[in-house]
């Protein structure tokens, strides 16, 4: 999900995130660089990933050490 999610017992609503679907476009040499670097610093990003087995959701949060940027979080639901 691209709007800061988080999971749900993180937010004070208690709210409900339902994911989305990510589409890219273009060379596959593009799209990664896209994905792997700061928009701003082109600095390669750090992912991380938290997952909550009881819920089946993994979230992916990607972030620049260098200008702290946070590029986008996702919300993925584990099969």
């Amino acid at each position: 999900m691209e709007k800061n999610a988080v999971f749900a017992e993180d937010t004070e609503e208690n709210e409900i995130l339902l994911p989305t679907i990510t589409q890219y476009f273009g060379d596959i040499e593009k799209i990664l660089e896209n994905y792997n670097h700061c928009t701003q610093c082109k600095s390669h990003l750090h992912i991380n990933h938290r997952t909550d087995f009881h819920k089946n959701l993994t979230q992916e949060i990607r972030r620049c050490p260098e200008c702290d940027l946070q590029a986008s979080n996702s919300l993925f639901i584990l099969q």
